[in-house]
């Protein structure tokens, strides 16, 4: 199940596996929704179906921001049903009934090889009577959408200012088959946006930290973050060696820009001095 981003299903090494579930976790603004989208549409283009099950945008306000991404396809597939949109405010509503609430509804659709993407985790903790409850009724539904072979993305957020990664609910990290983080990186007083694969189950993945970009032309991801280490505190550093000079650090995507400094002008030689002991004398 690929995301449709050629760098991320490379490093997933062709995309998730069929029916399991993948946490997607992220600060606030890293475009975590963005890729949850771009998930489901992809399967739209390969003729498999896609619900969006979220809190706190409307529909018209996520084809707008799919169409301002580069992804304005999105709402012919809506329109045609293909892709189905479920928004609810969270307090309307208490955490078991809308898990029923999704469930009966992908249960009438009778599809297969569905794609679902949850926009977010914090709609159900809002909406928790008792939150001790959260990480076993977590467990039970990701439990019930794999029995029904449904390919489920779940996003939750991580502190926005952290000095390490914190994982809002540490349980989910042995119910879930993937987990992915997206975060922002100080380097040099700017802030990158950063993708790297945390755990993927039953498949060999590729562990490297890569920046992307979200664009009107959409979302695009590098190779790799090079030069810089302690990534994941949040404030990178130049790593030690020639890389470590300024002139040969990688600049951030869409910003490639020639950095150094002007070859410094030729000095004039100096002049010769004259041996020591030695003076020069007027003659009479």
């Amino acid at each position: 199940m690929p995301f449709g981003i050629p760098r991320l299903d490379d490093a997933l090494r062709g995309g998730v596996l069929s029916g399991s579930t993948t946490l997607l976790l992220g600060a606030p603004g890293t475009g975590k929704t963005l890729l949850g989208l771009h998930f489901l549409l992809q399967g739209a283009r390969e003729g498999q179906p896609g619900v969006y099950f979220g809190f706190f945008e409307t529909p018209p306000r996520l084809i707008e921001k799919a169409e301002g991404t580069g992804m304005g396809d999105l709402k012919k597939y809506v329109d045609e049903g293909l892709i189905e949109i479920q928004w609810q405010p969270p307090l309307e509503h208490n955490m078991d009934s809308l898990a029923e609430r999704l469930l009966e509804r992908i249960a009438e659709r009778k599809v297969d090889r569905l794609r679902l993407f949850i926009d977010g985790v914090s709609g159900f903790r809002s909406a928790a009577v008792y939150p001790d409850r959260l990480g076993r009724f977590f467990s039970a539904l990701t439990h019930q959408l794999r029995m029904m072979d449904v390919t489920t993305l779940y996003s939750d957020e991580t502190p926005l200012f952290s000095p390490g990664v914190e994982m809002p609910q540490p349980e989910a990290a042995s119910t879930v088959e993937n987990v992915i983080l997206v975060r922002y990186v100080e380097l040099r007083s700017q802030l990158y946006r950063l993708l790297s694969i945390m755990k993927m189950r039953e498949s060999a993945y590729d562990s490297g930290i890569r920046e992307f970009s979200i664009s009107e032309k959409g979302i695009r991801v590098a190779d790799t973050f090079e030069s810089a280490e302690s990534i994941l505190t949040g404030h990178a550093r130049i790593s030690g060696g020639d890389s470590a000079r300024p002139d040969n650090v990688k600049a951030p995507l869409g910003a490639r820009k020639k950095r150094g400094r002007q070859a410094s002008a030729k000095k004039k030689p100096a002049a010769k001095k004259a041996p020591a002991g030695t003076s020069r004398r007027r003659r009479s």
